[in-house]
């Protein structure tokens, strides 16, 4: 076998899981890991992932998979994902999906995933990080080993590129594999990544790809110094309470921290109070930065994902379920996808995709019909009960302002005010005010195509 395939195991393992779709990438890795088998102390066994949304193809792929362990005497596993074609997020759902079915059979001490990625896919993942405002760490996600939840994943292919893994297989004597189509299409942004952006960069750069490598390798190096670092800070942090309350701290360890350690100490002692991987979004670190800096000894609220939020007050960080803030407080997810309509106290609200709106309509204040770019809204959503402290960047804005300002010139009463709900992200972040305004927050593109309305009306 070539050296550069070469499997070295740094961590002994009883039993390894392969993430097989049947593409080159994962029939190269199965091939290069059953010949390490050989030479170590563990078992493997290919998995493979039938998501439902390919009809006959799917199928096809995975009885390939099938037939291909079965000839080489290599244990196969077929799991059926069942997925909803409708979903306007696929490829996170499908990750999500993914990563519940390798809990389930993978989470073991000595055990592993191995998964067939390789250079190509970390300069398709740095892009599609970027664009969403990720820091190193974010940026550098794909790592030659990983813990995610309880599952440790390994990616032996890390550094090799696509065309060293193709000319791996016709040395093996493998020169059919599977190919999804969808992967031409530039439906997915990763898609668009590989097949527009980097083309273009590579036809004006030609050596780009091996620059942005280096990069990556860079910018990991700086991004496993910080999450030391902050694992340091955060260990500091929760030495002075016992493990039975570490739900509040000293506003001082945030307030004095440099802003690159607050995301990993956050994500650090997050992930350790509700018990699964939590990782606070650039738009949730701006606020909490701006509520450290502008507090006052004034209790502030910063929501976090509609469920709990970070309270600050009497000189403490602490964090707690939304329903504990205020009396009458109240907060409904909505899944825009499966629920028409939904419920809050005695509002109904109204989700429904339509085909083309006027721009005059677009534009308009009247804000119990709003209208939002159905690819950018996420698939939930959050309606609650107003918090002392919220804030929003309204429609055609550029920063950030009080919900409470906002609200002096709408005519309502002060009780109306005080009732009023707010549609947010998972993470906090406020899109629409009923009745007042929408945020910046979502916004159409092209008026004629992949439009949602969301309205709202009384039912008093």
């Amino acid at each position: 076998m070539n050296r550069q395939f070469e499997i070295n195991i740094n961590r002994k393992f009883s039993r390894i899981y392969i993430g097989f779709s049947g593409g080159a990438d994962s029939t190269a890795l199965l091939i290069a890991m059953q010949k390490a088998v050989g030479n170590a102390e563990f078992t493997i066994e290919a998995v493979h992932f039938e998501h439902g949304i390919r009809g006959k193809a799917g199928r096809d792929d995975a009885e390939w998979c099938r037939q291909f362990c079965e000839s080489r005497n290599i244990p196969f596993r077929q799991i059926d994902l069942h997925m909803e074609k409708n979903c306007s997020n696929l490829e996170a759902a499908a990750r999500d999906l993914r990563l519940e079915a390798w809990s389930d059979i993978a989470a073991g001490e000595n055990e592993a995933v191995a998964l067939g990625q390789h250079a190509d896919d970390r300069i398709e993942n740095l892009f599609l990080r970027m664009m969403r405002g990720s820091n190193a760490t974010g940026l550098t996600s794909l790592r030659s080993s990983q813990k995610i939840k309880d599952i440790t994943f390994i990616r032996p292919l890390i550094n090799l590129r696509r065309s060293e893994i193709e000319a791996f297989l016709h040395r093996s004597g493998v020169t059919e594999w599977c190919t999804d189509h969808t992967n031409s299409e530039c439906l997915y942004r990763r898609n668009a990544v590989r097949n527009k952006l980097l083309p273009m960069l590579r036809n004006e750069f030609p050596e780009c790809d091996k620059a942005i490598i280096k990069s990556i390798s860079a910018l990991e190096t700086d991004a496993l110094f910080l999450e030391q670092s902050a694992g340091d800070i955060y260990r500091k942090m929760i030495s002075n309470y016992p493990e039975t309350d570490r739900k509040s701290v000293d506003l001082a360890f945030f307030a004095e921290m440099h802003e690159a350690m607050r995301p990993r100490v956050l994500r650090l002692w997050l992930s350790a109070i509700l018990a699964t991987d939590t990782v606070p979004t650039y738009d949730f670190i701006r606020r909490f930065n701006a509520a450290l800096a502008n507090f006052a000894d004034k209790r502030t609220i910063v929501p976090f994902n509609g469920k709990i939020s970070l309270l600050i007050e009497k000189g403490t960080i602490s964090i707690e379920d939304d329903h504990n803030f205020n009396r009458g407080q109240c907060s409904v997810e909505w899944n825009l996808k499966q629920e028409p309509e939904v419920r809050w106290k005695d509002l109904i609200f109204s989700v429904s995709e339509i085909k083309e709106v006027d721009n005059a309509e677009l534009l308009s204040r009247k804000c119990c019909n709003v209208y939002f770019d159905s690819a950018s809204l996420p698939d939930k959503v959050i309606i609650r009960s107003r918090l002392e402290g919220d804030r929003m960047v309204p429609f055609g804005g550029k920063s950030s302002i009080k919900v409470k300002k906002l609200l002096q010139g709408a005519d309502m009463t002060l009780n109306e005010k005080r009732e009023i709900p707010v549609l947010t992200t998972q993470d906090g972040t406020i899109i629409w005010i009923p009745g007042v305004r929408r945020a910046n927050f979502a916004n159409i593109q092209n008026s004629k195509t992949g439009i949602l309305n969301l309205s709202v009306k009384s039912t008093k």
